[in-house]
């Protein structure tokens, strides 16, 4: 008989494990992308959702497996980027609901966990392809459910549930022709494949030798000599809480978080207040942190508190500052907002211009979280706010954000290209006043705009009947490639007149910061020689990736 029990601190170390190994491959979860353009995130996009469930819970000495699955799935919901990240924290999500009140869980409690996991999964897309990693997930599950678990090893348990994990892996290819094509597996799958393997391996006891692999908690030499008794304090405390609401204190469903959002302004600014379930995240600047402390008190106890002089942060500022939550904008709330997703200064100068209240910086390989989602609509100040995430990556978590998000109406806007984002932006209008006319209208533009883009290949292959190879230039209107060159210009020229201008009366050029004057001339004037009817509008984008962007409308 099976008497195998899992507690918290058991599941941290495992999770760990997990983390671990996909980190240490998520290259090679890159390197699966089918379509040969530079957009192999999958890797990075897994392994930083899950290193914010990691982070979550790396500090945390509880003992409690349902509360250890609880904070690790905080951490990734508001890590979760791409669509791989968002499906990954939606399963886990799932997977802690179904155990929060389990201390201690049997393998039967684990399964029974697994395929929770996997109905939120499949719910958090609106329509599920097979051979993806939702396949994986829901295919080991149903093996794991056929087992007999009262009468197994752990040993065979995990054995089971690692070669169910590679079977349906390496199945994938049967179910979408897509990868079949590309000769690829799913690399959504290869990342649960891999995380899973992470696991197993601290459950047989293989220990992982290399020390930059284990994660522990970071910890911060504090500098005395940037903050002494000759000191100013000019900058405030950095404070966070993790507040979990109890019943003891409160009518639990009745908690008002916009009353929580008014007083932490009463108090002070840079305010993000997030709730999941029964959890909320709190973050703000503030001269007073007693005072957060105190009148959250009375909602709950705390999970976790973390007050630091921003002095010393202000001093010692680094790169991860971008990762910090967005100041929002000391201005008048207003009726409806925009919030977009672009890269390129040029891109980012002209959507502004165009009237995007925030303008996220990522896209392509950069797929911005969760959290930068709702920070974004924190400073965006607004009764509705509409998104354009501009990307078929980035749609799926722009959706986890809204759905966060208790401040406003957000409204996601399916925008998958930078063309259509800029089609839905530039005619953009309020005057309807009622935001579903103003979702059509925007739909409507993005309907009649062709957007194509042109980008080096990352590899060979044979893509929509064209022969891609490696290193050339192809042109691209969404998931079908055009056009291949080894000549970039000609790539470009080609593309154009694959776009068939000839039917618009307008475009758009975007050019990227490979693009020399001269390319950018010869460009020019092949549209004006051979589109004359063709009214050209150009922007310096100054964007990566992409050569160049030509939106026709």
């Amino acid at each position: 008989m099976s008497n195998f029990s899992i507690d918290g601190k058991t599941l941290k170390e495992i999770l760990e494990y997990g983390y671990n190994n996909i980190n240490s491959n998520k290259q090679i979860i890159n390197d699966l992308n089918v379509f040969p353009i530079p957009d192999g995130d999958t890797g990075d996009n897994m392994c930083m959702t899950l290193g914010g469930g990691i982070q979550g819970i790396a500090g945390s000495d509880e003992t409690s497996l349902g509360k250890i699955a609880k904070l690790c799935s905080d951490g990734m919901l508001l890590s979760a980027r791409g669509n791989s990240g968002v499906i990954l924290s939606q399963l886990f999500y799932g997977f802690a609901n179904e155990i929060q009140d389990v201390d201690k869980a049997t393998l039967s409690d684990i399964v029974r966990a697994f395929a929770s996991g996997v109905r939120y999964g499949y719910k958090a897309v609106d329509k599920p392809t097979e051979g993806t990693m939702l396949t994986v997930a829901r295919e080991a599950t149903e093996h794991m459910q056929t087992l007999d678990l009262n009468n197994i090893t752990i040993d065979n348990f995990v054995l089971e549930l690692l070669n169910a994990t590679n079977t349906s892996v390496q199945n994938t290819p049967d179910k979408l022709k897509t990868l079949k094509d590309a000769g690829v597996v799913d690399s959504g799958g290869a990342g649960i494949y891999y995380i899973i393997e992470g696991c197993s391996k601290y459950l047989r006891g293989e220990i992982i030798t290399d020390e930059s692999m284990v994660v522990t908690p970071q910890i911060n030499e504090i500098n005395s000599s940037k903050f002494n008794e000759n000191s100013v304090l000019e900058y405030g405390y950095c404070s966070e809480v993790l507040l979990q609401l109890q019943k003891s204190k409160i009518d639990i469903d009745k908690f008002d978080l916009q009353q929580l959002k008014d007083y932490l302004n009463s108090i002070g600014d840079s305010i993000v207040a997030v709730q999941t379930g029964y959890v909320i995240k709190v973050h703000v600047h503030t001269f007073q942190p007693y005072k957060l402390l105190e009148y959250c008190q009375q909602f709950g106890e705390f999970l976790k508190i973390k007050i630091e002089n921003m002095t010393l942060q202000h001093s010692e500022a680094t790169i991860q500052n971008r990762f910090r939550p967005r100041i929002p904008k000391q201005t008048k709330r207003k009726k409806y907002g925009i919030v977009t997703v672009a890269n390129g200064d040029g891109i980012i100068k002209a959507f502004k211009e165009f009237g995007a209240d925030v303008v996220i910086k990522g896209g392509q390989t950069f797929n911005p979280s969760t959290q930068e989602f709702i920070s974004a609509f924190n400073e965006t100040n607004a009764d509705n706010i509409f998104v354009l995430p501009n990307n078929n990556n980035i749609i799926l978590t722009a959706k986890q954000a809204a759905e966060m998000y208790k401040s406003s109406n957000v409204y996601v806007v399916e925008t998958k290209s930078i063309g259509d984002g800029y089609a839905a932006l530039s005619m953009v209008d309020f005057t309807p006043d009622n935001a579903k006319e103003i979702i059509e209208n925007m739909n409507a533009e993005i309907v009649n705009t062709i957007t194509g883009a042109v980008t080096k290949a990352t590899r060979t292959t044979i893509c929509n009947n064209v022969q891609v190879n490696k290193d050339d230039y192809i042109g691209v209107n969404g998931k079908n490639i055009l056009t291949d060159s080894d000549v970039k210009v000609r790539a470009i020229t080609n593309l154009i007149d694959q776009l068939q201008p000839e039917s618009k009366d307008c475009g758009v050029i975007i050019y990227g910061k490979s693009m020399s004057s001269s390319e950018k001339n010869f460009v020019k004037e092949y549209i004006a020689n051979k589109y004359n009817n063709l009214e050209i509008y150009e922007i310096d984008g100054k964007q990566d990736i992409y050569d160049i962007y030509i939106i026709l409308n």
